[in-house]
């Protein structure tokens, strides 16, 4: 049985779009994000996302 990793669980365009944030010069600027979800998983009547702010 394999171990999850939630790195692995990271989606790309998050990636990309922090790459081109560091790149040219806007990564410490505060933004927001959109977040939503088309079904939790079996037995869930909620989800929890968490952030950090400046």
């Amino acid at each position: 049985m394999s171990t999850l990793r939630p790195a692995l669980l990271t989606d790309h365009y998050e990636l990309t779009m922090v790459s081109a944030a560091l790149k040219d010069g806007t990564a410490d600027r505060r933004c927001v994000f959109e977040v939503f979800t088309r079904r939790l998983p079996s037995g869930r009547r909620y989800g929890v996302v968490a952030g950090t702010s400046g």
